[in-house]
């Protein structure tokens, strides 16, 4: 069944012979292991329980060399042909004794009943089907040692290796679970191997380990029991028992399981937030109320050739406004910039007679001695700049009865006036505009705000000309036609700051709200960095935390990774059954998660101002991740776990 031939074991980090050209024979029956401390003994059991493959010579298994086994080939000799009975007894504590047996059942074919019935006999075998629901850490030495045996038994293989299994019992003990060994080896080969030499009786196999050596101390007188067959059934760890299983683990390790997933609930809200969430502030409010105050008008940046402005009494002489700049260069460099939703010139001809095509004839229109003001498009478009376009105001048409679509496409005609300013003095100087073609409507309202009140106004007289029309209008008041001054308008408030600095860079003076968004975009982009650093930092501590506490869950397991190798599970069974842990963890987490996201957010949003706004599909996807991570580290550290560290006493 199990023969050593000339095998040698030497440990080449401390360069130590254990063994030399070691041979033995064991066929069947109760066969002792004995040698002093540090003989070899552990170092015997791990060869011939398929642990160590790294020796000299040769252990043959019914004939095949043990040392050339692959992981197939070891999970094999796990599942059908060796059980282990161990010292420390090395039961799941958080398991029943009838569930810590059906462990070793875990990789059949069998259905949960006939796992339940053939643990059932198992246990009444052994005298403790009354402990069967019994948690093990309740039990007595003796009676776990009884739970470690029918667990060895109860895949009925035909090796069972027992490691010091007497050396946690007294001796009263001790004679109880040697007798069941004795009785075990009617039908196997059971290989004991211990310090206690008490154990072995006159009749017993029993060899000695000594001097790098393996001799025969005694000879059972006993007929050899009969030799049995090698079982060669396929280990499958099915989804039902992969189910079964981790539902075990999350009620057995029920406060590990909470806290990982309290702990991933924690890290899940913090990676979130960090990564997708909003950052709510003063800044951003103040901005929203001064956007919802001025409206439109806050977009617009003017560009004036003159402009002068003062305060009386004992004001600092620094807040007068006086400007004369030519503004023909910027005029041209913006015209087509994409930054803008329009450019237009600010002329304000003077009393103003206008007639339109076959609509109107005579009319004169009221002066607000203001210029052009858009709040928004009505129908039609901006006027271009080359084609003698003009856009009227909806109080135009509103005073006239008339509607957009009286208007539009025809041609009107413009009589009114103009200042010429060569001579130092204002002259007021006749213009004459025909031909113009209506291609707009515009809303003129202006909101005016001062200390008593807001209020808003519409400007009749506001309508928007084309470049070529100011032009013309320059030339017919004898003045610069290239130095015009203009109104624009961003599409985008981010887009105002960088226009101002360039026309600043430029020597140019513009006018407009600009400087209070100025202030309230610098505020809000160091709030922005304070708050991108907070979620950077938010993120980092979320996935450390989440990973630190799955990492030390898994050490914390390694015991029970090993006990579950020792019964065949490979490593990708062991993924497996962390994967489905992981799932029922993140099931539970993102329930709570997404239960009290209110609340949580409503915190979050009151200390500090981020608040999840994401979709709930971006959360999934982390829990969804998280799970992954979760069983990979799981899966990695049980890989990691050596049976031998864990299970064996001679390593401990």
């Amino acid at each position: 069944m199990l023969i050593l031939k000339n095998v040698s074991k030497t440990f080449t980090d401390t360069d130590t012979k254990i063994l030399k050209n070691a041979s033995l024979e064991l066929k069947s029956g109760l066969n002792f292991i004995v040698g002093s401390s540090g003989s070899g003994k552990t170092t015997l059991l791990k060869m011939v329980a398929g642990l160590d493959q790294d020796y000299d010579g040769q252990i043959f298994h019914n004939g095949n060399p043990m040392k050339e086994f692959d992981s197939t080939q070891k999970q094999n000799y796990f599942h059908n042909s060796v059980g282990f009975v161990w010292q420390n007894f090395n039961l799941l504590k958080h398991l029943s004794v009838s569930d810590n047996v059906k462990i070793a059942l875990a990789l059949s074919d069998m259905t949960e009943k006939e796992k339940t019935d053939k643990v059932n006999k198992m246990l009444a075998k052994l005298r403790i089907i009354k402990l069967a629901e019994e948690n093990v850490s309740k039990l007595s030495g003796g009676q776990k040692q009884r739970v470690a045996i029918a667990r060895a038994l109860i895949n009925d293989p035909e090796i069972i290796i027992a490691d010091e299994p007497t050396g946690a019992l007294d001796k009263k003990t001790s004679e109880v679970i040697m007798s069941i060994l004795n009785n075990v080896a009617k039908e196997r080969l059971v290989i004991v191997v211990t310090h206690d030499k008490s154990l072995v009786k006159e009749n017993n196999n029993c060899f000695l380990i000594k001097d790098k050596q393996i001799s025969q101390i005694t000879t059972s007188v006993k007929p050899e029991a009969k030799i049995r067959n090698s079982k060669e059934d396929k280990a499958k760890f099915s989804f039902s028992s992969i189910i079964n299983l981790a539902t075990k683990n999350f009620k057995g390790h029920f406060g590990k399981f909470v806290l990982t997933a309290l702990v991933m609930v924690l890290s899940v809200f913090f990676i979130v937030l960090g990564t997708s969430g909003s950052v709510s502030n003063e800044q951003e409010q103040i901005l929203n109320n001064l956007l919802e105050e001025k409206g439109n008008q806050l977009r617009d940046i003017s560009i004036p050739t003159s402009a002068i402005s003062g305060f009386g009494g004992d004001q600092d002489a620094e807040t007068s406004l006086n400007i004369e700049q030519n503004v023909s260069e910027v005029l041209l460099q913006y015209q087509n910039d994409e930054r803008l939703e329009y450019l237009i010139p600010s002329v304000s001809p003077k009393d103003m007679t206008v007639e339109i095509e076959g609509v109107l004839t005579d009319y004169k229109v009221p002066n607000s001695n203001s210029v052009a003001n858009v709040n928004e498009v009505v129908a039609g478009r901006i006027p271009t700049h080359d084609n003698m376009e003009i856009a009227l105001t909806q109080a135009f048409l509103d005073n006239n009865n008339l509607t957009a679509e009286d208007v539009l496409g025809k041609t009107m005609n413009i009589t009114a006036g103009g200042y010429d300013w060569t001579t130092g003095e204002p002259v007021l100087m006749p213009i004459q505009f025909d031909g113009l073609t209506i291609v707009g409507i515009i809303d003129s309202t202006m909101t005016i705000t001062n200390e008593l009140q807001t209020y808003e106004i519409e400007l009749e007289d506001s309508f928007i000309y084309g470049l070529d029309i100011a032009r013309e209008m320059k030339i017919q008041t004898n003045s610069d036609e290239e130095n015009i001054s203009f109104n624009m308008r961003v599409k985008e408030i981010d887009d105002m700051i960088d226009i101002v600095n360039e026309l600043r860079a430029k020597g140019i003076t513009p006018l407009g709200h600009f400087e209070e968004i100025e202030s309230i975009i610098k505020i809000d982009e160091t709030t922005s960095t304070q708050t991108d650093f907070l979620s950077y930092v938010m993120t980092i501590v979320g996935v450390i935390g989440f990973v630190l506490v799955v990492v030390i869950n898994a050490y914390l397991r390694k015991n029970e990774y090993a006990v579950l190798k020792s019964n065949a599970f490979s490593n990708g069974n062991l993924f497996c059954l962390n994967f489905a842990e992981s799932f029922i963890i993140t099931i539970i987490s993102a329930l709570i998660f997404f239960i009290t996201l209110p609340v949580t957010n409503a915190l979050s949003l009151k200390i500090i101002n981020i608040s999840i706004t994401g979709s709930a599909g971006y959360s999934v996807i982390v829990f969804i991740l998280a799970a992954v991570i979760m069983s990979i580290i799981g899966a990695l550290i049980a890989k990691g776990t050596n049976i031998e560290k864990y299970l064996i006493s001679g390593e401990n």
